[in-house]
Formats: C-alpha cells, sequence, structure tokens
C-alpha cells in the first residue's frame, strides 16, 4: 500500500512544490486526471484566448447564477485569468506562466481553433456548462451532525452513533445505519409533538465520561436554534427544493437533552 502510495505522489495526479503536496486539478473542467485524460499545463495567454473565443467569460453568465457563487470560480493569483469561469483549485506553474489543464478540454480548444471563433463552444465538462457548485456558506458548515439533520428534508438513511468512555480522553462506539423513509419524518416529528414529547430528542452517554469526554459530546450534539433558523433561512433563500419549506419556529426545534447511563 505504501508504494502505490509513493507511486502516485510521483505521478502527475500531485504536483509537489515549496514543501508542500498540492492535486492536480483541471483549470476548465475542475477534474483530477484520469488514464484516459492525464494532466498537461496550458500558457495563461492561451487559455484567456480560448476561454474567451469560447464564450467562457463569468459575465455570459452573471444572470444566471449568483455573483458570490461566479466569483467563486477563480484560479487564485492569475488576474489575466479573473473573467473567466475557471477551477480555484486549478494549478498555477508562476515560473512557466502556465495553468493545469486536463487532455480533454486541451485537445477540445485546440480543435476549436480551427472552426470561426462565433461557432467555438466550451468542453462538454467545462464548469460554465452548469457545473457551478461552490463551496457552502458558513451558515451551514459551521452546523454540527444534529443541526444538519434538522436542516435536512432527505437522507437515504438514519443514522446512531452509541458513545462509550472511560479513563481514557478518547470516546468510543459504533455508527450503525437505518432504512428511512423520508416522507414519513415531517408526520412522525408532528405526531410526537402531539404526543407531548416535543424537544426530546435524547443523547445518551453510556458509561463513565471524564469532564473533557462531556465536553467533547455536549459540543457536538448541542443545537443552537439561531444557527438552525438562519440555516433554513439561507436554504430557502438559495435552494430551491425549500422554496415551499415553511421555516419553523424556534419552539418547535427538538433540543437534544442529556442522559447519562453509567
Amino acid at each position: 500500500m505504501l508504494a502505490a502510495f509513493s507511486a502516485e505522489l510521483d505521478s502527475n495526479v500531485f504536483m509537489h512544490g515549496d514543501g508542500t503536496v498540492q492535486a492536480m486539478i483541471c483549470s476548465v473542467c475542475d477534474t483530477m486526471p484520469k488514464m484516459t485524460s492525464p494532466i498537461d499545463f496550458i500558457s495563461v495567454a492561451q487559455l484567456a484566448k480560448a476561454c474567451e473565443a469560447s464564450k467562457m467569460t463569468k459575465a455570459f453568465i452573471e444572470n444566471v447564477y449568483p455573483a458570490t457563487l461566479i466569483a467563486q470560480y477563480t484560479v487564485p493569483g492569475v488576474a489575466d485569468l479573473a473573467a473567466f469561469v475557471l477551477s480555484p483549485a486549478a494549478v498555477y506553474d508562476s515560473k512557466e506562466d502556465m495553468v493545469s489543464i486536463c487532455k480533454c478540454c486541451k485537445d477540445h480548444f485546440t480543435a476549436q481553433a480551427k472552426i470561426h471563433r462565433n461557432r467555438r463552444v466550451p468542453p462538454n465538462g467545462a464548469i460554465i456548462l452548469g457545473y457551478l457548485i461552490g463551496e457552502a456558506p458558513a451558515v451551514l458548515t459551521d452546523l454540527n451532525e444534529i443541526e444538519l439533520a434538522l436542516c435536512s428534508t432527505v437522507r437515504t438513511n438514519c443514522q446512531s452513533w452509541i458513545y462509550f468512555a472511560g479513563c481514557h480522553q478518547h470516546i468510543q462506539g459504533w455508527h450503525t445505519f437505518y432504512e428511512n423513509r423520508p416522507a414519513m419524518n415531517v408526520a412522525n416529528i408532528s405526531n410526537l409533538a402531539d404526543a407531548g414529547m416535543k424537544g426530546q430528542l435524547l443523547v445518551v452517554l453510556c458509561g463513565p465520561f471524564t469532564s473533557t469526554q462531556q465536553a467533547l459530546a455536549r459540543k457536538q450534539t448541542l443545537v443552537n436554534v439561531d444557527k438552525v433558523i438562519a440555516a433554513f433561512e439561507w436554504l430557502k433563500a438559495n435552494n430551491y427544493h425549500y422554496r415551499d419549506i415553511d421555516i419553523p419556529n424556534a419552539d418547535d426545534l427538538p433540543i437534544p437533552q442529556k442522559i447519562t447511563c453509567k
């Protein structure tokens, strides 16, 4: 396994520089190299010319995507490429003034150069062709597992974490998956609330926990109501799956209760 890992580090999947190891990502389609499409480099001037001719400018999609999302797709530190929709994970070789690109995208640009400028289009896997996903905002990434579960409308499975602690500072346990029926989630929660069990989301601590372990378990299961409501508001404004979902009241969220079993 170590030999395979070392071989991969020496391949064109990673680039070494300044004591760091960086994954090689295509600047156009945002993918790692494959056997059929290894990573190469293209000069900044050549890539800018190809992107301009293929209508890969940010201005071309400014009425389709939010400006904050479009702004994320910029090759860091390369001013000449700032106007184009390219991968922020692309590798830039400042010495040679070149950017990483996969063979498929580079071959596409080479072929496109032979046809009329008005007929040129981006490569099939180019980010600009509906592949702008972006990074999740802090309003979502700051949520813990339970807070995320409260915001989620669809889960393919239910999950159970069982934790055991002891005299050491680490926590052991197991993780179990159960079949889930998403359509019944809201109905089940409503039934529990009607039965007087609103807010009874239990976190069970089995065995003796040190103060450090209790603090860690509490942090991982603490629900910040304001953060959950803010996440719902962002999702409703930015995710069409949430457009018809009513933002819950703070009093309706099931806040976890801690139980310790010794």
